[in-house]
């Protein structure tokens, strides 16, 4: 059985989506989010139910949530934190996934092939990876890289197949308005792997 998850975010007067309850406090809103407090994802669906809201919220510590079935008597931000205690926890504030864009428009080619491929890979904790992987986290780079190794079938496999790659690549270019140097790649990928 799920126990809801009720989020304190510091402000009043906040962008919530329109489907969830909040309560005003006098210097911060707490948000019935409808989410399982004990989910491992529980940071990333804050983030994605909260939206804008969890924009606005400046801790350090991250987002306080609690039970659903605690009910503080405080009126303050600090004074809730206090009152709940132990019965609360932080989790940490993570930014949006990003969201991936229709796929359907760039047709049934090698590159609709390979993305419906990567698109299976793609989850939550691969989203948010990819996210740090754009704001220049190389651990998460690191980790997106692995993901998307293994949705091909490995190192291996991404060898035997590298020419329909590189033309699902060029299509990929084609569909997205740009056109891709595969030859630059294929130099660069030479010259990496004798770096290696």
């Amino acid at each position: 059985m799920s126990i809801d998850a009720v989020a304190l975010l510091k402000g009043k007067d906040l962008a919530l989506p329109e489907d969830l309850q909040s309560t005003s406090l006098d210097d911060a809103t707490l948000v019935d989010t409808g989410l399982d407090l004990s989910s491992s994802e529980l940071a990333i669906e804050l983030s994605e139910t909260l939206g804008e809201a969890l924009d606005a919220h400046d801790d350090a510590r991250g987002v306080f949530v609690m039970p659903a079935k605690v009910q503080p008597k405080a009126r303050s931000y600090q004074a809730v934190i206090d009152e709940v205690g132990e019965l609360g926890m932080w989790v940490e504030k993570v930014e949006a996934p990003m969201m991936m864009p229709d796929m359907s428009a760039l047709g049934s080619g090698a590159f609709g092939a390979l993305m419906g491929e990567l698109m299976q890979a793609i989850d939550p904790a691969t989203m948010a990876d990819m996210q740090r992987a754009l704001e220049g986290d190389a651990a998460a780079m690191a980790r997106v890289q692995a993901k998307m190794t293994e949705a091909l079938g490995g190192e291996e496999a991404i060898a035997a197949r590298s020419d329909e790659l590189l033309r699902a690549a060029q299509e990929g270019a084609a569909a997205l308005g740009g056109q891709i140097d595969m030859d630059a790649l294929a130099k660069q990928a030479k010259k990496d792997d004798e770096n290696q």
